[in-house]
């Protein structure tokens, strides 16, 4: 193979390397006292990461569960972060075969004793203009906003 060639594979395995390397969500101090779970007023916030990006990318994607644990419905209503300009709650869906990613502006219902999960090819927290590389064992702060539980 010519060497544009092997650069060009190198290139493209560092990008997938890259794409799947998780980046860990700062939950709060009390998250590290129950397996990755952070406990608010009746919200439990699980599994959270991001994806490593690329050097100069502008957005990432976050993930992370939502779990009501009150008696009452919970809206997560909005997010900020510091790494980036904007966060915003995305959707993803597949229409004629054709990906298509959506802003949620009404929020996201949590039901008593329900899960929403936010996940990669659905909803997720898209981070906006980007102040940072996102690289592997970096914690990310996001602060999210809810209508009937704590911030």
């Amino acid at each position: 193979m010519s060497a544009n060639v092997l650069r060009k594979l190198r290139l493209i395995a560092l990008a997938a390397a890259v794409a799947i390397a998780p980046v860990t969500l700062a939950t709060s101090a009390t998250a590290h006292n129950h397996g990755g779970e952070a406990h608010e007023g009746g919200i439990v916030i699980s599994q959270p990461f991001a994806r490593a990006t690329m050097p100069g990318a502008r957005v990432a994607a976050a993930y992370l569960q939502l779990r009501n644990t009150g008696k009452t419905p919970i809206k997560l209503v909005s997010a900020t972060s510091p790494v980036c300009e904007k966060v915003e709650l995305h959707t993803m869906t597949m229409e004629g075969g054709i990906m298509r990613m959506r802003q949620i502006t009404d929020g996201v219902a949590i039901q008593p004793g329900g899960t929403v999960s936010l996940a990669p090819g659905g909803m997720h927290l898209m981070l906006m203009g980007l102040r940072q590389q996102l690289t592997p064992g970096t914690e990310v702060a996001i602060t999210l906003t809810f209508d009937g539980a704590p911030t």
